[in-house]
């Protein structure tokens, strides 16, 4: 589920600490817009942030393995939902509808009175260009 080993290079690490630091600095000054007030703690996140970003690479370097940890939780988590939700909200349905409807797109149903079940082609002259480019 989770991988224990994340690669936490130096880039890594100051791409983590600089994009957070944005991010506080974001929403710092949409509180300041929204409410008039200066947050300190955003104000100490975002320092904290674009310090480690740029100088104190060692400091932030556990905090954005704990952060990927957690995104990989997070990403195992929502693939079972997305995948479940597509499962159960489309693939279903559409195979209750031609079941219903009595198509068969695979050829699965057995005839009894069928010698084969091999389907015959039309035979190709040997071309060696048609292996060239298979698509």
């Amino acid at each position: 589920m989770i991988r224990d080993s994340i690669r936490a290079t130096t880039k890594e690490v100051r791409n983590f600490g600089l994009l957070f630091s944005g991010i506080c600095g974001i929403l710092l000054l949409y509180f300041l817009y929204a409410d008039g007030e200066l947050s300190v703690w955003l104000m100490g996140a975002a320092g904290m942030f674009l310090a480690g970003g740029l100088f104190l690479h060692r400091l932030l370097r556990p905090v954005y393995i704990l952060w990927m940890k957690f995104a990989q939780l997070l990403a195992w988590i929502n693939t079972r939902i997305i995948l479940g939700i597509a499962y159960y909200l489309i693939i279903t349905p559409i195979g209750l509808v031609l079941r219903l409807l009595g198509k068969d797109l695979i050829g699965k149903k057995i005839d009894r009175n069928a010698v084969s079940y091999w389907k015959r082609r039309d035979e190709v002259p040997f071309d060696p260009e048609r292996y060239e480019r298979l698509f």
